[in-house]
């Protein structure tokens, strides 16, 4: 049996596998990078977040991501850099809105495939 489809078996049995920590030197040059490098040169990066209780994951590309998905992670919990491009470019957005974002696209599992600024009260 490979790797991945071991973690495969242990994350549907609600256990996740140790791991060893990355390599702070690796994940310090990973997040300098401006999200149009990644896109380009990154690496998927597993996150955790205290606001939500399962880790997300940063993708480079929809490739990347829909290989994750054949290994059992759900697309609700990856985003693209694509993704985060499109959700930092609205305008004002503040921390609470995006991470009201990532809790719907966990909960439903979603795929980001546009992001629009709303017409907000005051704006018309």
């Amino acid at each position: 049996m490979d790797e991945v489809a071991y973690h495969r078996i242990l994350r549907r049995l609600g256990v996740e596998p140790a791991r060893p920590a990355p390599n702070p030197a690796v994940v310090a040059r990973l997040l300098g990078m401006p999200l149009d490098r990644f896109q380009q040169d990154g690496a998927l990066l597993e996150v955790r977040v205290p606001w939500l209780p399962t880790t997300l994951w940063i993708a480079p590309t929809s490739a990347d991501a829909e290989g994750l998905v054949r290994e059992g992670v759900s697309r609700g919990r990856v985003w693209t850099a694509g993704e985060l491009l499109d959700l930092l470019a609205l305008q004002g957005l503040i921390r609470e809105q995006a991470q009201t974002v990532a809790h719907v696209k966990v909960a439903f599992d979603g795929e980001v495939v546009e992001v629009r600024p709303g017409q907000r009260e005051g704006s018309r």
